[in-house]
């Protein structure tokens, strides 16, 4: 394996990957002032900017954005991307960062960037997301500071509103899953205790916490491993069901992994969508019909979840909906009240002419 410790280093080892190429868009001479972009042939899109900065060399990367602020935590030589989207990309100077994580970053940077395959989506899917996206704007979820927060938060969620879920996690002060192992299940259970059914989670916290360290607690460690065998391997831990498995992959390591919870099975039974009536039918209806979109797959299931909250709840608001136009039963619902409203009229007028 190729050390990467210059700026052709980094050049060369870009260049191979598949239809990668090099540019130099700001600089009409190739110096060491100039700022190299390593693209994608098919898209043209930029997926390393190689640059010189205070006598160090530096490449700006993209990242998915708990990863990027993960990285930051770790690792002094990543910050915030200079000149870039600071959200979706780091800067990293080459020599502050192993040998074989610059190795991993680039290759995951090369991959959010390529030329994503065509799906032939399905429009009326397309449709709910973008009223609801128009609606609501883009949420940002999961509400975490780390992948770590976010697997606590997926345990903790189960069958709790979030308010509780919030109480529990500043109970911890600072969380990691150190912490979390060092404790007792007595007092864990006292710091999730307003989760409700403390004992139970506890419990499957230090057990889910347990299976994390195997992996010596790396969000890298665990993208390595084929999407199949992490699903097998969480749904196989005790308080571990599908919807919190599917939360852990899409929001904590950033697996494409739809989650399906009764807000979105209240929406295909409510709409309706031929999407089957189990769990895992409609999530495979929703990741065969949507583009295999980490961020897609994030911002559709959080839109689901907050429509869900303000109009689509057991007994629905359907007034104000953005998609009463789309829905079986908000439309036979506005039917039923446009009769009885019409029929109190004519009570009322038979009343009076009489």
């Amino acid at each position: 394996m190729m050390i990467v410790s210059s700026r052709r280093d980094i050049i060369e080892y870009c260049l191979s990957f598949p239809g990668a190429y090099e540019d130099y868009p700001f600089d009409d001479i190739i110096d060491a002032g100039a700022w190299t972009v390593m693209r994608h042939r098919a898209n043209k899109k930029g997926f390393a900017h190689i640059f010189e900065r205070n006598g160090s060399v530096c490449v700006n990367l993209k990242c998915e954005p708990l990863r990027a602020d993960f990285l930051r935590r770790v690792y002094e030589g990543i910050t915030p991307a200079y000149h870039m989207n600071k959200e979706h990309w780091n800067t990293l100077v080459i020599g502050g960062v192993p040998d074989d994580e610059l190795r991993r970053l680039i290759a995951h940077s090369y991959d959010l960037t390529k030329p994503k395959p065509k799906r032939a989506r399905n429009a009326r899917l397309m449709d709910i997301h973008d009223r609801l996206l128009a609606r609501y704007g883009d949420p940002h979820w999961w509400p975490a500071e780390t992948p770590y927060e976010v697997i606590v938060g997926a345990v903790l969620t189960q069958n709790t509103a979030w308010g509780s879920v919030t109480k529990a996690i500043a109970n911890f002060g600072e969380l990691s899953p150190e912490h979390v192992l060092a404790m007792t299940h007595g007092e864990l259970a006292d710091v999730v205790r307003p989760a409700g059914f403390f004992n139970q989670k506890a419990g499957y916290l230090q057990t889910v916490t347990r299976w994390y360290a195997q992996y010596g607690f790396s969000v890298h460690a665990v993208r390595k491993l084929p999407h199949d065998r992490v699903r097998e391997e969480l749904l196989s831990l005790k308080g571990v069901g599908r919807e919190t498995a599917d939360s852990i992959m899409l929001y904590a390591f950033g697996f494409p992994s739809f989650v399906v919870d009764a807000y979105t099975m209240r929406l295909v039974r409510r709409l309706p969508l031929p999407a089957g009536k189990n769990y895992e039918a409609v999530k495979s209806f929703f990741e065969q019909n949507l583009d295999c979109d980490v961020e897609l797959f994030n911002r559709y299931h959080a839109l689901i979840v907050i429509n869900g909250n303000r109009h689509c709840r057991k007994e629905p608001k359907c007034d104000g909906c953005p998609l009463l136009e789309l829905c079986g039963t908000g439309r036979q619902k506005e039917q039923s009240r446009l009769i009885s409203k019409r029929d109190q009229s004519f009570s009322g007028k038979a009343q009076y002419g009489r």
